[in-house]
């Protein structure tokens, strides 16, 4: 058998060129072969890539306007690819609503294409009917007629990142600044891809790559086409069909053996040597180079994790996409740290390294070599130079800034002087606040109102200018609120009421309602659990994911003697599997739960009156005038903000190390910790807000936004400088 040197696929001994990829079988193709040991060399099979599909055209739906299922106007046609085309259109009913259909035309295919086609559709509408996440299209509609399949799915307006890598030139994948912004990218493709490997049973992705990955507004990412994922399935050997895109898939989407969430790793592996090299890595698939050889300046411990995810044996590779996403998460948070501090200057472009010549056994490698991870596979380079440190030469005065190793603490403390008010939104005139949402989000606000309507306020900085979507679901006022960062749903809840609303923010349409056993007091939602303090002094931990009655629950946990809460928190840190409780009481003493079990308990001396929590270190605010930060997980105090001169009513973060409380007089303090310091007792910067709400901190593009009620009647968004 003669494997082809591009996409890996098995060949006849006689073939010229590749039956899948139809690239050349050139003179260096593996030939496949037996070892002295007498066992056969690894072979990965490969069957027809997705890309050569050919896609049919619908003629009737290309006339702007025309009208489909008598439901939606098509406007325009944009896209084509596999075996469909897509179709921007709106709804007939509803015309600011646009969607993307994509339309699948069975004319013309033969039975085997008809089948394919119909398996890719089924694929596509199983996988997203059962999703929900920020960065996975809505599934709105489906339907057929005698010729054609039909997927409705949301509109996500920006371009593929494939586009934006054609924008950049060689060199601006060595500037800093762009190297943060990818990997910004890359945590978030971490946190959609763990949300489908979290389901039950985990979904793997199987296609990712730049095409297939939009960046919407500020870089936000999409993932699109569903066709060729799949529920993962225990026993299983291999996939029934391997699929994947040549450079991104894993050698198990080959046929050898079944994809897990760790093919999933390869391929976001492949794209992070992408982000961080501009090396393409469909030219030469399973060949990366070292990163910190093409790239200087980056630490070796991130090109040595990057390795590991694009081990050839899967058990070589990080166990879950949580590991991913906390070592990634250290690298962009020193870098940024260093981009905040200073302006700093790409090393120089090394010389072009040649692939080819990397590989001595070939693409595929032996069976001894399968199992080595990549830098195993790049022994025939010297001994790679030293990084170099990332400086400023222009500046004789300065010293060289290296990056912070992952087991630093901190590696920066801003600095801020101000507080400029950007935009003030006056809430309807039917109505004042009645509770403020700590979204962290720079999209939207959340805010209740007398009115009985919640209101999400998407804020466009740039217009000055709020569109709202309006929850309209409760018949009184909502009490209480809670959304967690990344998500869209929203929990909400009225004053002495059981009855818990969980809508979407994206169309003010109700999603779950949920029935607690007695009224609610506290509530707090993060993913696909929830969290409820209630009257009957107990907490209750529901997971949406593992029930099928939404009216009256079953709780996963129920947390009993928890009399007088006045604070709740549920929070997932980003280095751990589990979720964590955190209950305030009205004596002032915090408790932190893990699963069943108290993990970290400590007081203040008057009642706790908010708790936020920024990865594994829980703020909480009192009526003792202070503010206590602890290590939830290693049970040890952080911090101690003594600054406030009145009871502290509320707090939130800025970033990991800055952060932002109010007291009751109103004075809103936005303050930080330095490293090595417990007690502190200075603001930074000080401003105005209403302390019957909670506050909102985010950061973008490395400027700090604080959004709060400056009175029931006002929303005002400030930057901190």
């Amino acid at each position: 058998m003669l494997f082809c040197d591009y996409c890996g696929a098995e060949n006849s001994d006689t073939a010229t060129q590749c039956t899948y990829c139809h690239r050349p079988l050139t003179s260096n193709t593996i030939t496949a072969h037996s070892s002295s040991s007498g066992q056969q060399q690894m072979q990965v099979v490969a069957s027809a890539p997705h890309s050569s599909r050919q896609s049919t055209p619908i003629s009737a739906l290309q006339a702007p306007s025309s009208r489909l299922h008598q439901k939606y106007h098509i406007l325009e046609q944009i896209g084509e690819g596999g075996y469909a085309s897509i179709y921007k259109a709106c709804e007939r009913e509803n015309q600011r609503l646009f969607v993307a259909i994509k339309a699948i035309n069975l004319e013309g295919m033969s039975a085997e294409q008809i089948i394919d086609a119909t398996a890719t559709f089924n694929t596509e509408l199983t996988i997203l009917s059962t999703l929900d996440h920020p960065a996975i299209p809505t599934l709105y509609d489906h339907f057929t007629d005698a010729s054609h399949w039909y997927l409705v799915i949301s509109f996500i307006e920006g371009q593929t990142l494939e586009k934006y890598f054609s924008t950049l030139a060689q060199d601006k994948y060595r500037d800093p600044q762009t190297i943060c912004t990818l990997l910004e990218i890359a945590l978030e493709l971490c946190n959609v891809l763990m949300y489908m490997h979290r389901q039950e049973p985990s979904v793997i992705y199987r296609d990712l790559k730049p095409a297939n990955i939009m960046l919407g507004p500020r870089k936000r990412v999409t993932l699109i086409d569903f066709g060729i994922a799949r529920h993962f399935k225990p026993g299983q050997n291999r996939d029934t069909i391997p699929f994947g895109s040549p450079g991104y898939a894993a050698p198990e989407q080959y046929g050898k053996a079944q994809t897990t969430p760790r093919s999933d790793i390869y391929s976001l592996g492949a794209l992070l040597h992408q982000m961080l090299t501009g090396e393409d890595p469909a030219d030469y698939p399973f060949e990366f180079p070292a990163i910190h050889i093409i790239t200087p300046g980056l630490p070796i411990e991130l090109g040595s994790f990057i390795a590991r995810m694009l081990a050839l044996n899967p058990e070589q590779r990080p166990t879950s996409m949580l590991d991913v996403q906390q070592q990634l998460g250290k690298a962009h948070t020193a870098l940024k740290a260093h981009l905040n501090h200073r302006v700093l200057t790409p090393a120089p472009i090394p010389t072009k390294i040649q692939r080819r010549t990397v590989l001595g056994l070939g693409v595929l490698g032996l069976s001894a070599l399968a199992a080595a991870s990549l830098p195993a596979l790049l022994s025939n380079h010297s001994q790679p130079p030293a990084p170099v440190a990332i400086q400023v030469p222009t500046d004789p005065t300065s010293t060289p800034v290296t990056y912070v190793t992952p087991d630093d603490p901190i590696p920066q403390t801003p600095k801020f002087s101000e507080a400029k008010r950007l935009s003030t939104w006056t809430l309807p005139s039917t109505g004042t606040g009645t509770a403020f949402a700590d979204t962290k989000d720079v999209a939207y606000n959340i805010v209740a109102c007398t009115d009985n309507s919640v209101y999400v306020l998407y804020t466009d900085f740039n217009r000055g200018s709020n569109a709202r979507i309006i929850y309209t679901g409760h018949s009184r006022p909502a009490k209480y609120l809670s959304h967690f960062y990344g998500d869209k749903k929203v929990a909400s809840c009225c004053e002495n009421d059981a009855d818990i609303h969980i809508w979407d923010t994206a169309t003010g349409e109700l999603i779950y309602q949920v029935q607690a056993p007695k009224p609610v007091i506290a509530l707090s939602l993060c993913y696909n659990m929830l969290a409820v303090a209630c009257a009957d002094n107990t907490v209750y931990l529901y997971n949406f994911s593992r029930i099928s009655s939404y009216t009256h629950p079953v709780p996963q946990y129920t947390y009993p003697n928890a009399r007088q809460v006045t604070a709740l928190i549920l929070h997932l840190p980003v280095d751990n599997s589990h979720f964590y409780v955190g209950i305030g009481y009205d004596d002032g003493l915090v408790e932190i739960w893990q699963d069943d079990t108290i993990i970290t308990q400590y007081e203040h001396s008057g009642a706790i009156t908010t708790l936020s929590c920024w990865d594994n270190r829980i703020a909480s605010s009192s009526a003792d005038q202070t503010v206590k930060i602890y290590r939830f997980t290693s049970h040890t105090l952080f911090a101690n903000y003594l600054g406030h001169a009145h009871k502290v009513s509320t707090v939130t973060w800025l970033t990991y190390n800055a952060l932002a409380s109010l007291d009751e007089s109103g004075e809103a303090h936005i303050w930080t910790i330095p490293i090595g310091s417990i007690n502190l007792s200075k603001p930074q910067v000080t401003t105005i807000a209403d302390p019957n709400y909670n506050m909102s901190a985010y950061i973008i593009n490395s400027q700090y936004y604080l959004t709060c009620l400056t009175n029931p009647n006002s929303l005002t968004t400030y930057q901190i400088y």
